[in-house]
């Protein structure tokens, strides 16, 4: 998904670069939004025009060999314009979710000592507070048009519904916000890097015991105040986030039984198929 990809980028190394497809005849020109990190932690946004010596990027697939040779500089976006940007990569994410489309390609790495850093919270939170006021004007439309369970993945991975994970998560932080949406960007970071092996990373497990033929995991978001467990799962290797719940203090195994009709309705839900009583 464009909008995760871009904040693994800025999380992860403090930049991400996000090509258009190619929509004017020129085949060797690819439009880009670059988001960076200045060193005071704001959020940055240019937009370029990078010249290629043959097609990077068709919307399909990119040609490694192909050779940058020039770049323009078209914009830099103002603090009040930066939402133009963010509104456009949202839309393509949401796009993603309802027709699987993937037009736009995002090129970022990965540093953990950069990471470690925390740099990127004030652009992320900047970057969070604007999708979410996005999708709560988005809520009432797609509301009246049904879209409601399409879009169930980005309401659950950015948003959250009542019952979706950044409620639950900052409902629980008390006044542990920022870390706790850390911490939650880092697991995103692990999911996109790591995919169905991220019970690999930082405490998360495989859930044991559930009697399907789908793999569910736990994320595990822990601070001094919150002690989070975020279920999810992977449709063709893209990551779907069921349900997040605040563990009781104290309790070192956690009983998922409880959670196992929940996160597979849920599941079948975003996939498409009905529920089975």
């Amino acid at each position: 998904m464009v909008l995760i990809d871009v904040i693994n980028g800025l999380y992860g190394s403090g930049e991400s670069k996000v090509f258009l497809k190619n929509i004017d005849g020129n085949s060797k020109l690819q439009r880009v939004i670059n988001f960076f990190i200045d060193k005071n932690g704001n959020l940055k946004i240019d937009f370029n025009i990078e010249m290629y010596d043959r097609e990077y990027w068709n919307g399909k697939r990119k040609d490694t060999s192909a050779i940058l040779e020039e770049k323009i500089h078209q914009c830099s976006y103002e603090s009040q314009e930066i939402a133009i940007p963010i509104a456009t990569i949202l839309y393509e994410s949401i796009m993603q979710v309802i027709y699987s489309n993937n037009l736009y390609l995002t090129e970022y790495h990965y540093s953990s000592s950069y990471a470690e850093n925390n740099n990127s919270l004030i652009a992320l939170n900047e970057i969070y507070k604007l999708a979410i006021s996005m999708l709560s004007a988005y809520d009432g439309y797609e509301a009246k048009n049904g879209l409601h369970d399409i879009n169930n993945l980005i309401y659950q991975s950015i948003r959250g519904s009542n019952n979706a994970t950044l409620n639950i998560l900052l409902k629980n932080a008390q006044g542990a916000e920022k870390e706790v949406f850390n911490l939650l960007v880092k697991q995103l970071s692990f999911v996109n890097a790591l995919g169905i092996r991220v019970d690999c990373a930082d405490g998360n497990e495989k859930l044991k015991g559930m009697k399907s033929e789908e793999e569910y995991y736990s994320l595990h978001i822990q601070t001094k105040t919150v002690n989070i467990r975020l279920l999810m799962t992977f449709k063709n290797e893209v990551p779907m986030f069921l349900a997040a719940f605040n563990e009781k203090e104290g309790k070192k195994t956690t009983d998922y039984s409880q959670w196992e009709r929940v996160i597979k309705e849920r599941s079948k839900q975003i996939r498409g198929d009905s529920c089975e009583e």
